[in-house]
């Protein structure tokens, strides 16, 4: 290679090293979180707390709940950007597939499956479980699809679209705290309420039962055994 070449090689280097680096763009979220990398799940939910909550950083309890509905139940991106919103108390219109204020309860008796039409054609959420009902757990005794709720193993609840708020839900006013046992392990999360918490939502696979694995102290809720929930008045 004769030197005019080599010196035109250089030039040419420098002249691109010289170029100004585009700045880095924020990650797209597609719906379907699973087709990312796990490092950019964390990053895209991270985020999208961030900016509903002015900057606050997101719990390592939620952030992992989130994490397991995108890869265990299939939770679409804008299912928890409305939890997101739910769980900061955030004023947002009624959800174009469930108004607020509409519920369906959906019962099964002596292990027999029932599937219950909804009025809503989004997914749901279980609001509340029925008395003497059996553990309503999430992909297993109950599940959701557009226009229907199906329950078995004696699973009795009341449902409603995913991010509506019923009144007997905490208002924005009120503490609300996800709380999560991980590995079974016992945690105790510091609650900022000045009455005693009730258990709003059970967000994992193992029972919450309070006194056995979820219980509240004084100044903090604790659960143990693999249960995770939401906590609130």
């Amino acid at each position: 290679m004769n030197h005019p070449t080599m010196r035109w090689l250089l030039v040419l280097c420098l002249a691109l090293l010289a170029l100004p680096m585009p700045a880095q763009q924020r990650l797209h979220a597609p719906e379907d979180l699973r087709s990312l990398s796990y490092e950019d799940q964390v990053r895209v939910i991270s985020m999208e707390y961030e900016d509903q909550s002015h900057g606050h950083r997101i719990p390592d309890d939620q952030l992992q709940f989130y994490l397991d509905q995108v890869n265990r139940s299939d939770w679409r991106f804008s299912q928890i950007k409305a939890d997101i919103a739910q769980s900061l108390g955030n004023t947002l219109p009624p959800p174009p597939d469930g108004p607020a204020g509409q519920s369906v309860t959906c019962e099964s008796f002596n292990h027999q499956p029932r599937i219950c039409r909804v009025p809503w054609q989004g997914p749901s959420r279980l609001l509340r479980e029925s008395t003497g009902s059996q553990p309503c757990i999430e992909g297993q005794t109950w599940q959701s699809q557009n226009g229907q709720v199906y329950v078995g193993r004696d699973c009795r609840a009341e449902f409603v679209a995913l991010g509506a708020m019923q009144p007997t839900e905490p208002m924005p006013s009120t503490p609300l705290v996800v709380c999560s046992s991980v590995d079974t392990r016992p945690k105790a999360c510091q609650w900022p309420g000045t009455r005693t918490p009730r258990l709003l939502q059970q967000l994992s696979s193992q029972p919450c039962v309070q006194g056995r694995t979820w219980g509240f102290t004084g100044s903090a809720v604790w659960v143990s055994q693999g249960c995770s929930a939401r906590f609130g008045y």
